[in-house]
């Protein structure tokens, strides 16, 4: 399912929301470093460390089974440049100045294997286009499309395959508070929200099921445990999990 995919898929395939323009990482005197999510029994530990500049060079996931796996950056002019990745392959970034415009997947053995393209509207990520390489000829794979609320949260990400819809996720309710887990993911210099709740749709626009999260914040008002449960369109429970935040400050 979705919902328990594992952390590494979302950062170094698609980076989903994160090839947003300006890309760079920025600690501000406010902004505190995340150090670690973990679950209670460990069965899921996410850590991180960083540069003097409080640019994110090492994560290391454990999923409950199998070696730590782990990642590393590397940055040019403050952009990122390269995730290198604990199997071999790596992700390379490319940028139109500070605007991320390609991000290209490569293997020792095969060479660069999938890209991915970036377009904006409004200084916002607007179109994802993934294409692989098959046969000899690279062919588009996925396309996502992204829809923003006033206060320019993602709102709607719609998933494509060819000319079908494949999917749709809907962020229905955020809270006032930061998220660093998807500042790292996400890469924005802005902080993003907490996410309460979102629904999945199929491409038909039936619901598949429905994510809500509950959390507990700091003094400074950053998460420290969060609650996740999802259930499907008649309300049985398809999975829980609760996770738990450290910092370095």
């Amino acid at each position: 399912m979705l919902f328990n995919k594992p952390l590494r898929a979302v950062l170094c395939v698609a980076m989903i929301i994160s090839c947003r323009k300006d890309p760079k990482p920025l600690q501000s005197a406010n902004q505190r470093l995340l150090l670690r999510v973990a679950a209670a029994d460990n069965s899921r530990v996410d850590k991180f460390q960083y540069d003097a500049q409080g640019q994110v060079i090492k994560f290391f996931y454990y999923r409950g089974y199998g070696d730590t796996a782990y990642q590393d950056y590397t940055y040019k002019n403050k952009r990122l440049h390269k995730i290198s990745h604990y199997n071999a392959e790596f992700s390379e970034y490319f940028y139109a100045g500070d605007t991320l415009k390609k991000m290209e997947i490569s293997d020792a053995t095969n060479g660069v294997t999938n890209y991915v393209t970036y377009t904006y509207r409004n200084g916002k990520l607007d179109q994802e286009q993934t294409w692989h390489l098959e046969n000899g000829q690279w062919k588009l794979e996925q396309e996502r499309m992204y829809d923003y609320d006033a206060k320019g949260n993602v709102h709607k990400i719609s998933t494509y395959v060819g000319p079908d819809l494949q999917g749709t996720i809907e962020y229905v309710r955020y809270s006032d508070h930061p998220d660093p887990l998807q500042a790292i993911i996400q890469r924005k210099q802005a902080m993003p929200r907490c996410v309460e709740k979102e629904i999945h749709y199929d491409g038909w626009g039936n619901i598949e099921w429905t994510t809500e999260n509950r959390y507990e914040y700091d003094a400074k008002g950053y998460p420290i445990k969060k609650e996740s449960t999802s259930r499907n369109p008649d309300n049985n429970v398809l999975a829980r999990s609760t996770v738990f935040y450290s910092y370095s400050n």
